[in-house]
């Protein structure tokens, strides 16, 4: 809603504060692997933008994004394996 001006409802703020992760995954845009289609309207350019206030909003709420490296499926279920064990 932020990336597109809008307002959100005050309760946004309210239920994101009572309810919260432990740990949040945050996958970057991969502009190799990225594609438009009917659900994904938006071009990598705008995918970008919206990209960073996403982190942005995600940060704003206390988060610390793990980013997930590119690679292959298996990789990145590795790294995110991982990531929960230690």
């Amino acid at each position: 809603m932020k990336y597109f001006g809008q307002v959100h409802p005050p309760y946004f703020e309210t239920y994101c504060a009572r309810y919260t992760y432990d740990l949040l995954f945050y996958f970057d845009p991969w502009e190799a692997i990225y594609t438009e289609d009917e659900e994904r309207l938006e071009t990598f350019k705008d995918v970008l933008k919206l990209n960073k206030v996403l982190k942005q909003t995600y940060t704003c709420l206390g988060y610390h994004p793990i980013i997930v490296p590119e690679g292959s499926v298996e990789s990145r279920v590795a790294f995110i394996e991982k990531t929960i064990k230690s």
